[in-house]
């Protein structure tokens, strides 16, 4: 197995995610680095990749480019450079033992098309859980696969697209193998204090993109609504996001349209089509 990495960055805290980093660069044979970070503000928010040498590649365009199209940009890059698999990684995410899941994948490597850690100890710590999907961060695919699903999403832009990759790769028959005893530490949204607790709060922009691309996802994957997938969708991404948003969160009203629009388009508007490699 030859194995790259593209982290995607977004005005990050460059000592935090260049420590993230440190924790998996051993054990990869290369890093890409794509900065979403606008060009403007891109110098302050670049990360010292120079302990790596030319083993980091830093890859953009100098706008904001979401999630879906990077990863693409990705795995073309790693494709035509003779990479086997692609790790893909958020900034923040923090690996336990990433040595430990290098080793479990290059064991597995031909058994399973798409390999992921058990993020923030969510699922059993059984060694090998087959399911349907995956987060981004922490998940390895075998460039093979995509030749067989086609690449992620660019219409989802940056939320479910991990989703709906994994789902369309499930349909097709090739299987998601999560590693029940191996953590990814992710944090999801921006942690905020309400008086006595801490809760996960999303901005408007990001809201909107949530609730559409999830009730695309439930449109375009008939095959699959079972009753996680509802409860995902619509109890957990509408019912009670818009409860905690109006006893919680500030810029209610804000949010709340976001939502809103997002249920307009997500129930209207025709879903987008697959991308192909």
């Amino acid at each position: 197995m030859k194995l790259c990495a593209v982290v995607i960055t977004y005005y990050p805290d460059t000592e935090e995610a260049l420590a993230n980093i440190r924790r998996y660069a051993g054990d990869v044979d290369h890093i890409l680095v794509w900065e979403n970070t606008p060009e403007a503000d891109r110098a302050r928010y670049r990360l010292d990749l120079s302990e790596f040498g030319d083993k980091a590649t830093v890859l953009g365009t100098g706008v904001n480019e979401g999630i879906a199209k990077p990863l693409n940009e990705a795995v073309r890059w790693a494709r035509d450079h003779g990479y086997t698999h692609l790790l893909t990684m958020d900034q923040d995410s923090q690996w336990d033992r990433f040595s430990e899941f290098r080793r479990k994948i290059d064991a597995m490597e031909h058994r399973y098309g798409i390999m992921a850690p058990n993020v923030n100890w969510q699922f059993p710590r059984r060694e090998v859980i087959e399911t349907r999907e995956s987060i981004t961060s922490g998940t390895v695919y075998a460039i093979d696969v995509f030749r067989k699903v086609g690449l992620f999403n660019e219409d989802f832009f940056i939320d479910a697209v991990d989703n709906e990759f994994g789902m369309r790769a499930h349909s097709r028959g090739v299987v998601t193998a999560m590693f029940g005893d191996i953590n990814l530490t992710q944090q999801f949204g921006k942690r905020e204090r309400d008086r006595d607790r801490i809760i996960s709060s999303y901005s408007p922009f990001r809201l909107y993109h949530i609730v559409r691309n999830h009730l695309w996802l439930w449109r375009m994957r008939p095959e699959q609504r079972d009753s996680e997938l509802f409860t995902r969708v619509f109890k957990f991404w509408i019912a009670v996001r818009a409860r905690q948003i109006l006893l919680h969160e500030d810029r209610k009203l804000a949010k709340l349209n976001a939502m809103r629009r997002g249920i307009r388009d997500g129930l209207f508007r025709k879903p987008p089509r697959d991308y192909t490699l």
